[in-house]
């Protein structure tokens, strides 16, 4: 069984919670990046905080087997967009999986979410930043 953490359209309330009907839910989480508002989805981004307006990403910890981990590789497109990564979670110390956006992927325009906290209803509210 892996920890993973989610923070955008896999959270509870989001459009493809589903595909963790079967995983356990462990609590809130939080991890070092920056986070930008891609429209429908976000992106998390990790060492890249030119500005330092985000240090922290806020998503929730769930416990997976293989099954569910394979159907969320194959929904967060990894590793051919997202990478899913280990990445120490804050709180806990421990490392957690979490789906990444490398850097050199992420759109020269996306909207950074300056809270590090996206909901689906966050969509075009960020702020404009060009790398």
């Amino acid at each position: 069984m892996n920890q993973i953490l989610v923070y955008g359209s896999l959270k509870r309330g989001e459009r493809l919670h589903y595909a963790l009907e079967d995983a356990i839910y462990v609590g809130p989480g939080k991890i070092n990046g920056t986070l930008f508002d891609l429209g429908p989805y976000p992106a998390a981004v990790a060492e890249y905080n030119p500005e330092k307006t985000c240090g922290e990403i806020t998503g929730e910890i769930y416990t997976v087997g293989p099954k569910i981990m394979q159907r969320l590789d194959r929904i967060e497109s990894h590793p051919v967009y997202y990478e899913r990564r280990p990445v120490k979670e804050l709180t806990t110390g421990k490392d957690v999986w979490v789906y990444l956006l490398p850097k050199e992927r992420l759109p020269l325009k996306a909207d950074l979410i300056a809270n590090g906290f996206w909901t689906g209803q966050n969509n075009g509210k960020g702020i404009q930043y060009a790398r």
